[in-house]
């Protein structure tokens, strides 16, 4: 009807006035942000253009505001798959979860739009994969200095809270206080993209094999950082009376 054409436009505007402020980051960042400026003055002009004409937007029986209606829609799905292509650009020039998840929160209000919803929907699941990546890294972190810690108990004798931390506890801080937070620093390192994977437009991504092993590795590194604490802090616990006595 007339009257849900007319709210139709004041949405358009209100969804178009977003465009203004982005600025978009990444290898082709500046001609990204420079396509958008393009699309928002586009639309701009034309909405401008319409305000011009002499026209009663109300009187039903007139039938130029249904043609300037469907003039604006063909326009709309030109920027709208301008736009798309430029998300779609913009994410596959992401090399972190971090990043594409920062590139999402900006074009959030966009990725629900149906042309570029459509267009975004098979990067989904990259997401999940630079995710499960993430994790797959951290692991191995973990396990190189769990082995190295291991390795220098087993060769020198000494505990691994006193020697193998010195691989990754800054210069400054105490041995089992260091690795303490390197183990927080990893837990900082997983559980953003996770938590934020969580939350994605495109929920049926959450119920394929791969997202769901991703949940699980996630709870199991959490498992895993878990225990290296608590034994940590036990090791110390046992020692600590001996060792405040001795430097009494």
């Amino acid at each position: 009807t007339r009257m849900e054409h007319i709210t139709d436009l004041f949405h358009f505007q209100l969804e178009f006035l977003k465009l203004e402020k982005m600025e978009v980051s990444g290898l082709s960042g500046n001609i990204h942000s420079a396509q958008i400026q393009d699309i928002f003055t586009e639309f701009n002009e034309h909405i401008a253009a319409m305000q011009q004409k002499q026209y009663d937007a109300l009187d039903i029986d007139s039938t130029e505001f249904d043609a300037e209606y469907d003039e604006l829609l063909l326009r709309i799905t030109d920027w709208d798959i301008r736009l798309a292509t430029i998300i779609c650009q913009n994410f596959d020039e992401c090399c972190n979860p971090e990043r594409a998840f920062k590139m999402l929160e900006m074009f959030y209000s966009l990725l629900d739009r149906p042309l570029i919803k459509e267009q975004f929907k098979d990067k989904y699941p990259q997401l999940v994969t630079m995710v499960e990546k993430e994790l797959d890294t951290t692991k191995k972190i973990f396990d190189d200095l769990q082995s190295c810690l291991q390795a220098e108990k087993a060769n020198k004798g000494k505990s691994s809270t006193t020697s193998g931390s010195r691989t990754v506890v800054e210069k400054n801080m105490p041995p089992v206080a260091g690795l303490l937070k390197w183990t927080q620093e990893l837990r900082h390192r997983i559980q953003p993209p996770v938590e934020k994977l969580r939350k994605i437009p495109d929920q049926r991504v959450l119920e394929t094999a791969q997202a769901k092993l991703v949940f699980v590795k996630y709870d199991e590194m959490l498992e895993l950082l878990g225990l290296h604490d608590r034994g940590l802090f036990d090791d110390w616990a046992k020692d600590v009376s001996d060792i405040s006595t001795a430097n009494l």
